[in-house]
């Protein structure tokens, strides 16, 4: 009996330790917020530079190319891959530069000034190899920008920028109630005045921020 006691609780021990280095482990992986994908011969990781990503904090797109097969970094890379960064309806396009001291990895440097989805999307070659490739940040892939504001303490004023995003969606719902109204008279003038009482309100909030903004 002492010994069948003795034995359970060397196991439950046992029990206890490897747990506790599974959850050491695991604890001392980085976090992964890049997208890994198969590209020809090559394997492209992408992401943001920074993640998280936040608005009006400099940051970049982050490329790692290397060969799939022997996981050795592709290093050759030169000025022939060009990325198009897309936020909504507005894209830029900038060259890629190698990130110092990291073998096969690029960046291009930018400040995204909106928070939500981008998307990157690279062209030109790989060496012989053809690219065309797009990138989304979400959920599965990499990390959406997050709005600075939400962030701060204490809380920050929106931007303008901010601010006429938020106008642009107004101004959408209000002409959905113009079409689904414009057929009683009463109806479209009550929602004139409800327009520019909006924009008076975003006015009025944009010359707040900026009278807030000067020194």
């Amino acid at each position: 009996m002492i010994l069948h006691g003795f034995t359970r609780q060397v196991v439950r021990s046992g029990a206890v330790v490897a747990l506790l280095g599974t959850v050491f482990w695991a604890g001392a992986q980085p976090a992964s917020a890049h997208e890994s994908r198969e590209v020809g011969p090559y394997t492209f990781v992408v992401g943001f530079l920074e993640e998280p990503a936040y608005t009006h904090i400099p940051n970049a797109v982050s490329l790692a190319i290397s060969d799939t097969a022997t996981e050795a970094p592709f290093e050759d890379l030169g000025d022939t891959l060009e990325v198009d960064v897309t936020f909504g309806d507005e894209t830029f396009t900038s060259t890629l530069r190698p990130l110092f001291g990291e073998p096969g990895q690029y960046r291009a440097d930018f400040v995204p000034s909106r928070p939500g989805q981008w998307t990157f999307q690279f062209h030109g070659t790989v060496g012989d190899l053809d690219v065309d490739e797009t990138f989304v940040s979400g959920p599965d892939t990499f990390n959406d920008v997050n709005s600075l504001s939400e962030e701060s303490f204490p809380v920050n004023d929106p931007s303008t920028g901010e601010l006429a995003e938020r106008l642009d969606q107004e101004l959408a719902r209000v002409n959905e109630r113009v079409e689904e109204n414009s057929s009683g008279s009463a109806d479209e003038v009550a929602l004139v005045l409800s327009v520019v009482a909006l924009l008076l309100g975003a006015g009025a909030m944009v010359t707040a921020v900026l009278g807030r903004r000067r020194p």
